[in-house]
């Protein structure tokens, strides 16, 4: 079997690394450098996410293989299903705003929750990431010597989010992307 797709990998060591530095530089009370690094990171969730859905999403949207999943996607259905990422951010955002919420999917992807297909689950977590990153930029823009303690724990949600989210599709939607693209398709992507 081959590994996930070698630039899509590299991005998500990217992302990884991003949120670390993120993280670290609150957490040392580095304000600007954090703002800075949220935008980088912001930057990075949106340029992966757009590439992930139109290089691999696209290409298995649909198949009715996709609604067998891999062999660790069971791992992660219960969490998925008790914890879902866009009421969590939804809750979280109200939270700090003092209103309700309600995120909804952009026209691009509006048809993969109108179909049932598995890969809303990747796509609910990229559209809370993708949410809670830019409260966090939009927050710390407002005001730039914020000590909020909302801000830390937006920060941890997020990485709780974004980590779960790789870990799923290197593991499961992976494997799971092979079984229904074949190894001709698989061998594009690698390539690409």
């Amino acid at each position: 079997m081959k590994d996930y797709v070698p630039s899509l990998k590299n991005h998500h060591e990217d992302i990884r690394a991003s949120l670390e530095r993120s993280l670290a530089y609150w957490d040392q009370g580095l304000n600007e450098k954090t703002l800075l690094e949220v935008k980088t990171l912001h930057s990075l969730l949106a340029d992966h996410h757009k590439a992930e859905t139109e290089r691999l999403f696209s290409l298995l949207k649909g198949l009715p293989q996709m609604n067998q999943g891999g062999p660790f996607c069971s791992y992660f259905f219960e969490f998925f299903m008790t914890n879902r990422p866009l009421a969590r951010i939804e809750n979280l955002i109200a939270q700090h705003r003092g209103q309700t919420i309600k995120i909804l999917p952009a026209a691009e992807i509006e048809d993969y929750f109108s179909t049932g297909s598995l890969l809303t689950v990747p796509l609910e977590e990229h559209m809370a990431s993708e949410t809670l990153c830019s409260e966090i930029l939009l927050s710390l823009q407002e005001n730039p010597t914020t000590t909020s303690p909302w801000i830390g724990e937006a920060l941890q949600t997020l990485r709780d989010i974004v980590h779960s989210n790789l870990q799923k599709e290197e593991s499961c939607l992976w494997v799971a992307a092979q079984y229904a693209l074949g190894p001709s398709t698989i061998e594009n992507l690698s390539r690409s």
